[in-house]
């Protein structure tokens, strides 16, 4: 059993709105997914699921603690977040794994946020003061420090939501070194960096080829989404609305880029602890932005869970 059933989300099978209007509900964008994301609809930040058609949303874990940056294991049994006493942007957090019903709800290590899984599941990647990549075991022990090097040339600046390529070989990151906010690419056993552009927010799909990102220049509303191929560094544009909900935040990719995550916010509202951000979902490459929720609350960081058999 989930932990508890709530009402706010419902299903509108035949109005599901758009950024524009009426839009169509998701049809066949990939069987076998939930969603899982944070919200504050308690009045402290928790983790959620819900269908991919914006239905039958439940809760997973929410005290009076703030649980946040929700991320799957690949294989669909498990989700990683950090709990914190506050979401003041340097405030004190830990890692948590429970299962996806919320059981088995179990502290992995002290000092860590925005956790993500390993391919293999084996590990999780979290980071640690703003300035490090760091791995650990998914039940706990002996931690291991992987960016930045002691002779990295962005050594003492800023190093936030990390996320590692499939392959273990490259971590995609924010940082502000040299003074400006980008996304870039860092080889891990190397330290080098590639820079990917300005903004934020960056995740991998397609086997690690591929980089999903929240960019702030030559947008309609201050931010939109882009993708950017490794191989080539070309960019594509992949989302990108005008008011009310152009300001888009948190993406998630499908790994065969089959569906596209994302909330926004209306204009004039940015902060990620109280702006009214709702999830919205496209099948990719040409479909409409399908609005899945709407509310008063700021939901985030939508993230598919693989659903293994019935729910």
């Amino acid at each position: 059993m989930r932990a508890r059933r709530c009402g706010f989300f419902f299903l509108a099978v035949l109005h599901l709105c758009t950024l524009s209007g009426a839009g169509d509900r998701p049809t066949g964008a990939a069987p076998g997914y939930d969603i899982v994301f944070d919200s504050n609809r308690s009045g402290t930040f928790g983790i959620y699921r819900m269908n991919l058609d914006g239905s039958d949303l439940e809760t997973v874990v929410d005290t009076e603690t703030h649980e946040i940056y929700p991320n799957p294991s690949p294989d669909g049994h498990w989700i990683a977040y950090a709990r914190a006493k506050s979401v003041e942007r340097d405030a004190e957090a830990d890692i948590y794994r429970c299962r996806v019903d919320g059981s088995d709800n179990q502290l992995v290590v002290r000092d860590g946020t925005f956790p993500e899984f390993s391919s293999d599941g084996e590990w999780i990647y979290f980071e640690r003061s703003r300035k490090f990549l760091v791995k650990i075991p998914v039940g706990g022990g002996e931690s291991v420090t992987l960016v930045p090097r002691k002779d990295s040339i962005f050594h003492g600046s800023s190093l936030i939501k990390p996320t590692v390529s499939p392959d273990g070989r490259f971590a995609a990151i924010i940082s502000n070194y040299p003074g400006t906010w980008f996304v870039g690419i860092v080889e891990i056993a190397t330290g080098d960096i590639r820079k990917v552009g300005h903004g934020c927010e960056p995740n991998w799909f397609d086997e690690g080829k591929t980089l999903a990102w929240v960019s702030s220049k030559s947008v309609k509303e201050r931010t939109g989404i882009k993708t950017f191929n490794i191989a080539d560094g070309t960019v594509e544009v992949v989302q990108d609305d005008d008011a009310p909900f152009g300001h888009e935040y948190f993406p998630w990719m499908e790994e065969d880029g089959k569906f596209l995550l994302w909330a926004a916010c209306p204009p004039r509202q940015h902060e990620h602890a109280d702006s009214n951000y709702q999830i919205f979902v496209r099948e990719m490459p040409s479909g409409a932005p399908v609005r899945l929720s709407h509310d008063k609350f700021t939901n985030r960081w939508p993230k598919g869970l693989r659903v293994k058999g019935p729910k």
